[in-house]
């Protein structure tokens, strides 16, 4: 398990150094003759908050006007929906902070940094349990993160267990 620069995992894939790439994106169009992209599933997305600011929020989505949000680069498409519902919605928010990774941000937001958006997930999993809650009443409507696996077109003895992923 590694997590590298998107464009490397998909050289490495390419190569056979990998034997697989998990990603919230399927390949660029201008590299699809090198892979196959295997759609997986999609998981809602949700604001999570320490108890403490969660209370505070009345009203989705006018409540989150000038809140504190703590924003994660990747997933990237987490990103962009979020600034689509944002806009959607005339909402302006304050980023406190901007981060690499969606766990730097939860730990953040367990600090009570601000919100931040996760999938469902990722929030379920959350360590301490009740570090962290739901803003509002669930997850946001229309909002996923995508999963798809993505496999080397030109291999030809993949290896079984993706096999059997792939084939459901």
């Amino acid at each position: 398990s590694r997590e590298d620069p998107y464009d490397i995992l998909l050289d490495d894939l390419r190569e056979y150094r990998v034997d697989l790439i998990l990603s919230d994106a399927p390949s660029p169009a201008n590299l699809r003759a090198y892979f196959h992209n295997h759609f997986i599933g999609k998981i809602p997305i949700v604001l999570a908050a320490k108890p403490s600011l969660a209370s505070t929020i009345r009203g989705l989505p006018r409540g989150l006007r000038d809140q504190p949000f703590i924003f994660a680069r990747s997933p990237t498409t987490v990103s962009h929906q979020m600034d689509s519902y944002f806009a959607r919605n005339h909402i302006r928010v304050r980023a406190v902070a901007q981060v690499q990774d969606v766990e730097t941000a939860r730990r953040l937001a367990l600090d009570g940094v601000g919100i931040s958006p996760m999938n469902l997930h990722t929030f379920s999993m959350s360590r301490p349990r009740k570090g962290l809650t739901i803003v509002g009443k669930g997850a946001l409507p229309g909002l996923f993160e995508t999963i798809y696996l993505i496999t080397a077109a030109g291999r030809i003895r993949p290896m079984p267990l993706i096999g059997k992923v792939v084939r459901g």
